[in-house]
């Protein structure tokens, strides 16, 4: 919900409900702010691994 909140950012898609894995769908353009949205949650949450990009 928190990516879904920052209109035109990315859409977020659940690969795997279980494992708790999902993934973020963004345009190019805006990839480095999805990626400084992910740092921040990570920071604030502690328990969230970024993977790729």
């Amino acid at each position: 919900m928190t990516v879904e909140a920052y209109d035109g950012l990315g859409i977020p898609r659940t690969i795997d409900q279980r494992a708790g894995i999902m993934e973020i769908l963004t345009s190019p353009s805006y990839a480095a702010d999805a990626r400084a949205l992910l740092a921040a949650l990570k920071e604030e949450l502690g328990a969230l691994d970024i993977i790729g990009g």
